[in-house]
């Protein structure tokens, strides 16, 4: 699937630097990720809510266009 988008001479810092300009996005959506205790609490919240999907109702965008970017036609 990502054949066409990775490079195996590249580690996967470089392909990010490369491909994400904006260091704001790179910084806070592809470099930082949620420890063991933040996704633990994001899980415990879709778990208490009646409708998971309403939780993340608001990520349906900004998930497409990253499918979008990584996974083009």
């Amino acid at each position: 699937m990502f054949v066409r988008l990775l490079s195996r001479d590249k580690t996967l810092d470089n392909v990010i630097e490369d491909s994400v300009d904006d260091i704001r996005i790179r910084d806070t959506i592809l470099t930082f990720s949620p420890g063991k205790y933040k996704k633990k609490k994001i899980l415990e919240l879709l778990k208490r809510n009646s409708d998971p999907k309403s939780v993340t109702a608001g990520m349906v965008r900004t998930i497409k266009k990253l499918e979008e970017y990584f996974i083009p036609d």
